[in-house]
């Protein structure tokens, strides 16, 4: 019997029927995948992914047949690889397969491809609130709205927002925010979430929208001395968390990722270090919620013995 776990590559295969329009446009987006991934649709290589612990979007626009049923095959391959991190020094299991969730989207030929939401000055009397804006397929010709609102927290009401014209083509933009006055402060004890609605507008209608939640604080290390969340020491108690269980390895339900934060939080935590690589989205979701600070961390461990790749 070969001790360890097994590192070896498996296929997935589904067929389904894939219903949409012409000018749509469609995506596979996983959550996470270990560790190197090749994507089939139809006998056709779609695209292909390296890494395990974030996501990523495939298009397969190209080769799938609308409207009738298609053949998607998946190959992951969690074989040892020294030109690959985590490297096999690492003291945790490497699962191997689609860890996460797996979805397929489909979107509008011009569409949000990603927002960054940042806050980059913070006090008890005011925030600022900077959202970068990625866009993909934006058609050569014509004009776009841009909108951005940030949501009271559990609430519609818009406190501030702001809009710009996109010239087709564009690919991102900045916008920054007028600011928020005596804004509700996340902290561990008040895990106060606001909510940024990106909306995509052309001829008046919106063809595109996300929500962010987004939370007003800053934070500080003394060199040598205590650390300081909204201008207060904070005690940091925490502890160490594996994405994995018993009979599951890493391929957790969302229910279970919330369980293990909230009795990480029951406990008396206002802390927790995701060890040792990035985890489910769900994880970063509930810290947020239930007032956990998160030290993330890349996935690499003890370095390893491959080249210059």
């Amino acid at each position: 019997m070969i001790p360890g776990y097994r590192r070896d590559a498996s296929w997935y295969k589904k067929t389904m029927k894939i219903e949409g329009e012409e000018a749509e446009r469609f995506f596979l987006y996983f959550e996470g995948s270990n560790i190197t991934t090749d994507v089939y649709i139809n006998g056709g290589k779609a695209g292909s992914h390296v890494g395990g612990y974030v996501g990523f979007r495939i298009e397969i626009t190209d080769f799938i047949e609308l409207n009738e049923d298609n053949t998607i095959l998946i190959r992951v391959d969690n074989s040892y690889n020294p030109n690959i991190i985590p490297s096999q020094k690492g003291d945790f299991f490497i699962f191997g397969g689609i860890t996460r969730d797996l979805f397929l989207e489909k979107r509008p030929p011009g569409h949000i491809s990603q927002t960054h939401i940042s806050t980059p000055r913070v006090s008890e009397k005011q925030a600022s609130t900077s959202v970068i804006v990625d866009f993909s397929g934006l058609q050569t010709r014509g004009k776009y709205e841009l909108k951005v609102e940030i949501l009271e927290p559990d609430s519609d009401k818009a406190i501030t927002e702001k809009s710009e014209i996109i010239q087709a083509g564009n690919t991102h933009t900045e916008i920054n925010l007028p600011l928020i006055e005596n804004p509700k402060l996340w902290s561990p004890l008040q895990p106060n979430l606001y909510t940024a609605r990106v909306s995509l507008i052309e001829n008046g209608k919106i063809v595109d929208q996300i929500h962010e939640a987004i939370g007003y604080r800053w934070y500080e290390f003394d060199a040598y001395g205590p650390f300081y969340l909204n201008g207060k020491k904070l005690l940091l108690r925490g502890t160490h968390r594996h994405e994995e269980h018993a009979g599951m390895g890493a391929a957790m339900p969302n229910a279970q990722h919330r369980k293990d934060m909230e009795m990480i939080k029951e406990v008396g935590a206002n802390f927790v270090r995701p060890g040792h690589y990035p985890q489910d989205p769900e994880v970063y979701k509930a810290c947020d919620e239930l007032g956990l600070i998160v030290w993330d961390e890349l996935p690499w461990c003890r370095g390893g013995m491959g080249g210059d790749e």
